[in-house]
């Protein structure tokens, strides 16, 4: 009775407060211009790859897990490929990050148009390795059966292009190079157009691991030459990568790492914080891009393996310092939590307590200094 009776005061209130003519507070709206500056204070952009390749998926699963709405937003761009988007990354207007390939910045570097904005290129982190994908007909059963013969290395500006005739030029295979897309390269190798296609992508290419097996197009071993050894890396193509393309043995490639790739921006620029809150967000989470459903090459990120001859953004660096300085701070505390807890065992007589218990023992003791440290 009593509640009902509150009930009634409160709603009597609210009537005599409405009749008295209080004024309501009403949300203004908000200004176009706060609307617009609110939307892109948080947007980094990431340029990747084509539709078919590896690159563009990687940068969707970037979008997917990191988007925290106006706070941070990942736009994904397509790019024509990994060579092109270091360029891109240096000059075109709009461009936070790229996914590239770390042999292609020394091509960039002997670009005497852009050797000197080279200086001002930093990674983030080495992604995984992409592998080269040489595909090619029945007749074709070895690399240098191609000598002389048509073989596509993908557009111009792609890494595709960049590393697959920079490895033909180094087995000493000389070929009559084109620059088709892939999709029209497939239909030319059916044709007999072309002698063999060159890929260079992260396992498994959902476009190569759709090929008709009764098309008979097969890959072609690269092997893993000492002229090669300076910028790749020995890989190989398996039935769980491509069950319609490799029946028994692997297949023997090379691959290349793949690189998450930014614009040095001077330290209290907007878009250097911009790129440091991607950054933070993203490594943080690192263990979410690492499960299904995203792209199984996340598997191989890890934050702190180098890139030789490239700098590591700053707050990328100042972030994997924390997180290492962090993990010292909790072995040492948990190292002295140990030796205290050890006294007080032997203090107590308790050293014959079973390991299980003596360990859930020290746990709760942990948890318990943790709950009274301040």
């Amino acid at each position: 009775m009593l509640g009902l009776m509150a009930l009634a005061c409160a709603l009597g209130s609210t009537s005599v407060y409405g009749q008295a003519g209080i004024v309501r507070k009403v949300a203004r709206a908000e200004p176009p211009a706060a609307i617009t500056e609110r939307a892109n204070a948080g947007v980094v952009t990431v340029i990747s790859g084509t539709v078919s390749g590896t690159f563009i998926q990687i940068a969707n699963d970037l979008a997917f897990v990191l988007d925290d709405g106006d706070r941070l937003r990942i736009l994904p761009i397509i790019g024509k490929g990994a060579e092109q988007n270091l360029r891109d990354i240096l000059v075109l207007k709009g461009v936070d990050l790229g996914i590239v390939r770390s042999d292609g910045l020394e091509a960039v570097r002997k670009d005497p148009r852009l050797s000197e904005k080279a200086k001002s290129l930093a990674y983030v982190v080495r992604l995984f390795t992409d592998e080269a994908h040489l595909i090619a007909g029945p007749e074709i059963t070895d690399v240098h059966q191609l000598a002389g013969k048509r073989v596509n290395f993908d557009l111009q500006g792609s890494g595709a292009n960049f590393t697959g005739r920079l490895i033909f030029e180094r087995l000493g295979i000389a070929v009559e190079a084109t620059n088709y897309d892939q999709p029209t390269s497939y239909e030319m190798l059916k044709r007999g157009e072309i002698a063999a296609t060159f890929q260079m992508s992260g396992k498994p290419i959902s476009a190569v691991a759709k090929l008709d097996p009764a098309s008979r197009l097969h890959l072609v071993e690269i092997p893993f030459d000492p002229s090669i050894s300076d910028l790749y890396l020995p890989g190989q193509f398996t039935r769980e990568d491509y069950p319609n393309l490799v029946s028994g043995a692997p297949v023997g490639t090379v691959a290349v790492s793949s690189v998450l790739a930014v614009y040095n921006w001077p330290e209290r620029s907007d878009r250097y914080q911009r790129v440091a809150r991607f950054v933070d967000s993203f490594f943080s989470k690192l263990s979410e891009f690492q499960k299904p459903p995203r792209h199984p090459k996340w598997t191989e990120v890890n934050l702190a393996a180098e890139v030789p001859g490239w700098t590591r953004f700053k707050a990328a660096q100042d972030w994997l310092a924390r997180a290492s300085a962090g993990e010292k701070s909790t072995e040492n505390t948990e190292a002295k939590g140990r030796a205290t807890f050890d006294r007080f065992m032997a203090s107590r007589g308790s050293d014959a307590v079973g390991a299980d218990k003596r360990e859930a023992l020290f746990r709760d003791f942990v948890e318990w200094q943790r709950r009274n440290e301040h």
